[in-house]
Order: structure tokens, then C-alpha cells, then sequence
């Protein structure tokens, strides 16, 4: 299905549900999906949550007095938060039995969530929330290269290509053009 007359920018929608996003005479290249696409944006809007997050747990510790607090009240709302949306999306009950199979270190996924929050909260009003959050951008890719590289995690196994090493740099980079 087209989008736009030929010879026109515009997007081209194949019988596969791939959108292409180039123009015609462009030399081919990789096309996005459609819902790769959505996926895209509703990673970076979730990205773009991290740093509200932040401050309304920084705000909540300092009415209270305790960045424990602060990190219990965000723990919570997100706890009653998960229980209200499993309810409204009905959601099934898992066996018991099921939940002895996950793996024991799996149980404390959310340790490593109050370390990131632990200390980003701490950081942010020290170092600022734009090189804060740049660095947690830079240790996630860091560490996501890492694991696929090993395939740890549940990851595929994707070894490490000069793009991506590329694609590092550039972020440090970032990094460094942010706390100039």
C-alpha cells in the first residue's frame, strides 16, 4: 500500500507489514516495522519516565526527611500499582509450584532496581539529572553489549560489532559533550 505518488517522499507499506521509510532512487537499506516502530517510541517515553521518577522519589525524601522513605513510598506505589493493573487485565493467578521454578536470584530483581534508584537519587543532586541520566544510559548500553555479547541473562548471543563498538563511543561521547 502507498502512502504517497511515485517519486514522492513518502511511506511505502509492503504485503509483509514492513514500513520503508526511504525515498525512491535511495539505496537500499534496512526498513522498520511498523510495530518495531511503536515499540521504539514507547521505550523512549518509558526512558523519559526515569528522570520523573527520580525527582518525585528526591521530592518525597526531602518532606520526609529520608531518601529511604523517598525509595520505600516509589517501591510501594509501584507494587499497588503492578497488583491494580494484574486485576484490570485479568490477569491469571500463577501456582505455587511455578514460582519455585524461577531461579532464587531472579527473586531479587528489584535489589538491583533500589541500587539504581539508590543512587541515582543520591547523584542527581550532586552531579545534575542531565549527566545522572546520561550515565545510565552509557552503563545500560555498557552492560547490555556485555551480556549479548556472553548471551547471559536470557539474551541471544550477539557478539560485538564495530557499529557497536561505535555506537559506544558516540554515547561517551554524549557523555562528555553533557558535564562540558
Amino acid at each position: 500500500m502507498s502512502h504517497s505518488t511515485p517519486g514522492e517522499e513518502g511511506i511505502e507499506e509492503d504485503h509483509n507489514g514492513q514500513i520503508d521509510l526511504r525515498t525512491e532512487g535511495t539505496s537500499p537499506g534496512p526498513s522498520i516495522n511498523l510495530v518495531s516502530l511503536i515499540w521504539i517510541v514507547c521505550v523512549f517515553i518509558g526512558g523519559a519516565m526515569l528522570p520523573i521518577q527520580a525527582g518525585l522519589i528526591n521530592q518525597v525524601s526531602s518532606v520526609l526527611g529520608s531518601r529511604n522513605y523517598g525509595l520505600s513510598i516509589s517501591y510501594l506505589g509501584g507494587a499497588l500499582g503492578i497488583v491494580l493493573f494484574s486485576f484490570v487485565s485479568h490477569t491469571p493467578a500463577v501456582p505455587a509450584v511455578a514460582a519455585m521454578e524461577v531461579p532464587v536470584l531472579c527473586w531479587f530483581a528489584g535489589i538491583f532496581g533500589l541500587f539504581y534508584l539508590g543512587i541515582l537519587t543520591t547523584a542527581i543532586p550532586v552531579i545534575g539529572a542531565a549527566l545522572s541520566f546520561s550515565l545510565v544510559v552509557a552503563g545500560q548500553l555498557f552492560a547490555s553489549t556485555f551480556f549479548e555479547q556472553l548471551g547471559w541473562l536470557g539474551n541471544d548471543q550477539n557478539s560485538i560489532s564495530l557499529q557497536k563498538v561505535l555506537g559506544l563511543v558516540f554515547v561517551i561521547t554524549g557523555v562528555i559533550l553533557i558535564r562540558i
